[in-house]
Formats: structure tokens, C-alpha cells, sequence
């Protein structure tokens, strides 16, 4: 992530105009920054994802209570096979936002992820996709 962000500004450095001194000392202050940044532990997985609400006709229920325990919540929570802990935070690049496995689910396979989302439609809409995923390991 750090040499992500090392890179966007040094290629923005090139591409503005000559700065004044007042901008370099703003990019000297973000470069600090980076560097202070604790490196982020865990693996890129191709994953199949799909979305689910909490409908009768998809769970059975309606009172959106995962099988942790967790109160479902939109772009939040995750349905994931049993080899990964509820607990587990996974940043998903579609959506730029890190989500929590706290629900399991019949069709939830080891390399499947599903994403609580409110409305059918939405859900619908999202569909069936493969998307590499950044599973966070520890306290991430």
C-alpha cells in the first residue's frame, strides 16, 4: 500500500507544475504519513461474490440477525464459508470498503462471499461476480 501511494505522488509530482514551497512541505508531511502507516498483513483471494438480503424468501427469516449473532447491516456484513472466522475483516476493491464475516449461509461455500445489502433490487443488480478480495489476517 505504501509503495501504491509513493508511486501515485511521485507521478503526480511530474505531472503538476513546478511547486512552490508551501506544496512541497505539504508532500514531505503526506510522505511522513506513509511512513508512519503500520503495514496491513493478509493475501489477495480470488473469490466468487454475490449479495443477499434478509427476506423471507432468501433466509427464512426476517429478523436480520446473522449466525454470529451480529444485527445485519448494509455493505457491512459478509456470509463466508466456515474456514473463515466470523470476526474476519475483507476489503473489497468494488465497493473501496472493508467488510465483516458475520453470517454463514446453505450456498456459502469456502470461495464464496456474500454481501448483506437492504434492497432485492440491489441485490439483483450486483449479481454473480469473481473479484479478488484482500482478506486482512489478525487485527487488521
Amino acid at each position: 500500500m505504501k509503495k501504491l501511494i509513493s508511486c501515485i505522488v511521485i507521478f503526480f509530482s511530474f505531472q503538476a507544475p513546478a511547486c512552490a514551497p508551501a506544496d512541497i512541505t505539504e508532500v514531505a508531511i503526506v510522505a511522513e504519513e506513509i511512513q508512519a502507516e503500520p503495514e496491513i498483513e493478509g493475501e489477495w483471494v480470488l473469490m466468487e461474490v454475490t449479495a443477499y438480503t434478509a427476506s423471507m424468501e432468501e433466509c427464512g427469516k426476517t429478523d436480520g440477525i446473522t449466525a454470529s449473532g451480529e444485527k445485519v447491516q448494509e455493505y457491512h456484513t459478509l456470509a463466508a464459508g466456515p474456514s473463515i472466522p466470523f470476526g474476519t475483516k475483507i476489503y473489497i476493491p468494488e465497493f473501496m470498503k472493508t467488510f465483516v464475516v458475520e453470517d454463514r449461509g446453505g450456498a456459502i461455500t469456502d470461495n464464496h462471499l456474500d454481501i448483506y445489502m437492504e434492497r432485492l433490487e440491489d441485490a439483483r443488480e450486483f449479481g454473480r461476480k469473481d473479484i479478488y478480495v484482500f482478506i486482512i489476517q489478525g487485527d487488521g
